[in-house]
């Protein structure tokens, strides 16, 4: 089993200034969630989690780092030696929302059947 590392650095007054996580598993991390609060942003915070992270990963043998980023933190995180290699997709799970799944919806009791009005897509070139 992995373990999450969390990172979380607070101000004077004990409000969340940054932070970030990383999920190990064998010789891979995974780091995301990295956030500066804006009224803390451009003093070098997100800079000290992510080297801290970064730390913390090779010291538990990391050879491979994954980092899901968005565009704001990629100029800092290609200052630490990241190097973009794909985009990622977001996707987002519900839990508590009605089965819903590729047009398809949950009957009580029964198999998913198409939702109304989103049957099997059609092939224009038929």
């Amino acid at each position: 089993m992995g373990t999450v590392t969390c990172v979380r650095m607070l101000d004077a007054a004990g409000e969340q200034a940054a932070q970030g996580q990383m999920a190990s598993l064998g010789e891979a991390v995974v780091l995301d969630r990295m956030v500066t609060a804006q009224a803390h942003r451009r003093r070098g915070l997100g800079n000290f989690v992510m080297r801290t992270l970064a730390d913390r990963a090779l010291e538990t043998g990391a050879v491979l780092g994954v980092l899901g980023a968005t565009d704001a933190g990629r100029a800092l995180y290609e200052t630490l030696g990241w190097k973009k290699h794909a985009t990622l997709a977001e996707c987002v799970y519900q839990e508590h929302q009605p089965y819903s799944w590729h047009g398809m919806r949950r009957r009580r009791g029964r198999s998913p059947t198409p939702a109304r009005g989103r049957g099997p897509a059609k092939d224009p070139g038929r």
